[in-house]
């Protein structure tokens, strides 16, 4: 997503924006998928039927079994949550509220401007 003239969007766009992509990422999670690398550049935002989509999963972590209880995870540091930027091994409790941290951080960028 790349901002409009004045650096930001309003408010209403922003929680519109908040409630599809919060929705998407539930749809994600509870299929056990989680994106690992949320920031504006991964969602696409089509003007025709006004709709978000994510985009760009190559960071994704998918869990498939109860196997494993830690992961390395990629992404941008500054959509990072504090817990995962100095983690070596992430726990796999944590990658939801990983995502989430990021999307806050997502809302804060379009309605602000900048971080």
């Amino acid at each position: 997503i790349k901002c409009v003239p004045s650096g930001h969007f309003s408010e209403d766009f922003g929680c519109f924006f908040l409630r599809q992509i919060a929705s998407a990422l539930a749809y994600c999670h509870r299929h056990r998928v989680f994106h690992c690398d949320m920031k504006l550049e991964n969602v696409l935002y089509d003007w025709k039927q006004n709709n978000f989509r994510i985009c760009d999963f190559g960071s994704a972590v998918c869990l498939r079994s109860e196997a494993t209880s830690s992961c390395a995870v990629a992404g941008s540091e500054s959509y990072m949550a504090p817990e995962i930027v100095d983690a070596t091994l992430v726990n796999h409790s944590l990658l939801p509220a990983a995502d989430v941290w990021s999307l806050g951080i997502m809302l804060f960028v379009m309605v602000i401007g900048n971080l």
